[in-house]
């Protein structure tokens, strides 16, 4: 699949307002048994809760419910089939990836990958986070791709934010209703 680039579109709730809005966008690349992901958040990230760097690459661990805080995620599957995968990215180092049978059924972790290589960098009002996985054999059918990149950015009172391709009523980044199918 060629790289594609995608501005991410936040949710936006009932009376909320915003005073520091970010802005964020995601680079998808799937080749042979690799996935390479970039995200971008851009504006004054005061309020949220981002690292902005890792401190040491050997800490890098599988954790699970990394939604709950700050979060960058792919979902992704072969359009003809029920089953998809989902990755997770903290920008602490954590992350994970998951198959699942059909819709948010038979979640488990997917341990046939390597070890992921995860790089952030920060300047002045720009964050990105790098990430780079292969899996022990090639599992996507490049033609037939269907994904969704979103992000989950927890801020310092505590409130999500949710981001993806195509934001619909609810943040329900596994319905493939707000999935890109266009390769």
């Amino acid at each position: 699949m060629k790289k594609q680039h995608h501005t991410l579109k936040k949710y936006i709730e009932k009376d909320t307002k915003e005073a520091n809005p970010l802005k964020v966008e995601a680079t998808l690349e799937v080749l042979q048994q690799k996935i390479k992901l970039n995200f971008q958040v851009i504006g004054n990230r005061k309020a949220y809760v981002i690292n902005s760097k890792l401190e040491n690459e050997e800490k890098i661990e599988r954790k699970d419910e990394l939604w709950k805080s700050t979060c960058f995620e792919l979902f992704i599957a072969n359009s003809l089939s029920e089953e998809y995968y989902e990755i997770n990215i903290s920008p602490f180092g954590e992350w994970n990836i998951y198959h699942l049978n059909a819709y948010k059924v038979g979640f488990k972790e997917f341990r046939e990958v390597s070890k992921p290589i995860i790089k952030m960098t920060k300047e002045n009002y720009k964050y990105r986070l790098s990430f780079e996985i292969e899996f022990n054999q090639r599992i996507f059918n490049n033609e037939g791709l269907s994904f969704n990149l979103a992000t989950i950015i927890l801020d310092k009172n505590n409130l999500r934010h949710f981001y993806s391709i195509c934001p619909r009523k609810t943040a329900d980044f596994h319905n493939r209703i707000s999935w890109n199918t266009k390769n």
